[in-house]
């Protein structure tokens, strides 16, 4: 994968426009990725920082995107690496880096982190399983976003706008798997509820605004 996705001139009807940048971080759905005619996934220029970048640049010509999401990044490894190549060594690092050569000029950073960390949770084959998972992950995940979002804040400054956001729930896809799958995807929702919940307390506490894809899936 490219380290960093940039987009945009900075130029406006022949004039010189200061760049500002929109650095879009975390797995998968910072990247866009979907399955292409194969089935086989694929990073696009089609995901949500993609879509809000074209939303966004009309009103600021010089705005260029930095895509530095991974897909399949925890957050384990947005902190330690070891899934995609960055020149310092993790996601995190590379973002730490990029804030601060560029301090002063990000209009806004975007995070998605944490649904990998959960993703074999709701593909358990029972009720018990599905609870112990969540009860063993998501302390520690919880846990490394706040060093993440610590991280973050403390580079890009006050100022700068930072957005995070709850996740939908591929589980409840076992819904059609009968009575059993029924129970699991029922579960699933509400201790979802309670991850996302947990996420958004620790973007608040490091003054994120929260995207609530949970609410509206």
């Amino acid at each position: 994968m490219a380290v960093a996705a940039c987009s945009g001139p900075a130029t406006s009807a022949g004039r010189h426009v200061p760049a500002t940048y929109y650095l879009a971080l975390g797995d998968s759905l910072a990247q866009g990725v979907q399955p292409d005619a194969a089935g086989v996934s694929v990073e696009t220029q089609q995901g949500y920082p993609d879509q809000l970048y074209a939303a966004l640049r009309p009103a600021h010509p010089g705005l260029r995107l930095v895509k530095l999401g991974c897909p399949g990044e925890t957050t384990s490894t947005m902190i330690d690496g070891g899934i995609c190549h960055y020149p310092g060594g993790s996601q995190l690092a590379a973002a730490v880096a990029f804030l601060r050569a560029h301090r002063g000029h990000v209009f806004l950073v975007t995070i998605d982190i944490g649904a990998n960390d959960l993703e074999d949770c709701g593909n358990q084959p029972n009720i018990l399983k599905v609870l112990s998972c969540f009860v063993t992950d998501v302390p520690g995940a919880v846990s490394r976003l706040a060093t993440i979002m610590a991280r973050l804040r403390a580079t890009a400054g006050p100022g700068v706008r930072i957005a995070g956001m709850s996740y939908y729930l591929p589980a409840l896809a076992q819904w059609r798997d009968g009575s059993s799958g029924q129970a699991i995807a029922k579960l699933s929702e509400r201790l979802e509820a309670g991850y996302n919940d947990l996420l958004e307390r620790v973007y608040a506490n490091h003054d994120a605004t929260v995207a609530n894809v949970f609410g509206a899936f």
